[in-house]
């Protein structure tokens, strides 16, 4: 088992929700045509399912090339980053929550 050091393990939930995308995308492919005209909020939650699934995916295939020893220097690196940049973040989040108030 590898542990890329995030607290809990998931991946037994990950693989059991995968393989009900899994299912459900092959069933969708089957009851869609090549022809057919669809509501746009189908390809919205097609388009958007992708792009989550093809981040985590590249997310974890970055993790596993650099090895769990390198996930742990740099989830350090990015707590260490986030601790520095949060003041900023708040701050400028401030200013433009105040921007909007004003207009």
């Amino acid at each position: 088992m590898r542990n890329y050091d995030y607290g809990s393990y998931e991946g037994h939930n990950v693989r059991k929700w995968t393989h009900q995308i899994e299912r459900q995308s092959k069933n969708l492919r089957n009851l869609v045509k090549e022809g057919d005209d669809l509501p746009e909020w189908i390809n919205k939650k097609v388009v958007l399912a992708t792009d989550y699934l093809t981040s985590a995916a590249n997310y974890m295939a970055n993790r596993a090339a650099v090895g769990v020893k390198g996930v742990k220097k740099m989830v350090g690196m990015n707590k260490k980053s986030q601790k520095r940049h949060s003041s900023k973040r708040s701050r400028s989040s401030k200013r433009r929550h105040t921007r909007k108030m004003r207009k």
